[in-house]
């Protein structure tokens, strides 16, 4: 109906292990009431189910794409914004690291899975360009470290999530890291499921949410 605000809901699966992973779901149609579990399967069809009737938000807490630097000695060094908030280890350090390996072949099956539930969604990872209407699927990479942190990988989707779903209700968003020259392991998922045919993800950064410390 036309001067209706548009439906979202904002997931956020927090990285771990199968055994070790949590994710939560924030629907703004009902007031932040969140959802939340450690059964992946179970959130590919929470939101397969949604997606039909709202736009959503969907948030890996894992490094989804590293910089692309001039010098070798940079290589590994932190992307711009990282190390703030008191934090000083970059996306190559031990939970870094560790989070984008383990995040890859995650990430790549629950791309694939919704893919196959919802063949006829649209994917986003330009935050700039999505438009918040059903079926539409916005990517974006949740950062939860040092103080923001929860005391669960469920309480640290959840604060991403909420994080995210501020952003989708006012329409401002503002990216925790900026970098021009990336390559994207989410676009290179993007391509392995079919979203996209488009050699140009591997070059797009995401949105990177981070909640206040």
């Amino acid at each position: 109906m036309k001067g209706e605000t548009p439906v979202f809901s904002v997931c956020v699966i927090d990285i771990g292990s199968p055994s070790n992973l949590g994710w939560a779901m924030v629907s703004e149609k009902n007031r932040l009431k969140t959802i939340k579990c450690n059964n992946l399967d179970m959130a590919i069809e929470t939101i397969v189910e949604r997606l039909p009737g709202e736009a959503i938000a969907l948030g890996f807490e894992c490094p989804l794409f590293v910089p692309v630097r001039e010098n070798w000695r940079d290589l590994t060094k932190a992307r711009k914004g990282e190390c703030s908030f008191g934090i000083n280890r970059p996306w190559s350090a031990g939970a870094g690291a560790t989070s984008l390996a383990i995040g890859l072949p995650i990430v790549t099956y629950t791309l694939r899975k919704i893919r196959e539930g919802f063949p006829r969604g649209r994917v986003f990872v330009d935050w700039k360009r999505f438009v918040q209407a059903p079926g539409n699927l916005l990517l974006f990479e949740a950062f939860v470290s040092g103080r923001s942190k929860g005391k669960t990988h469920m309480h640290d989707a959840i604060l991403a999530a909420r994080k995210m779903s501020r952003f989708l209700a006012s329409g401002k968003f503002e990216s925790a890291i900026h970098e021009d020259k990336i390559i994207s392991l989410l676009g290179s998922a993007l391509l392995r499921t079919g979203w996209t045919q488009d050699l140009e993800v591997l070059n797009q950064p995401c949105l990177v949410v981070r909640p206040s410390g």
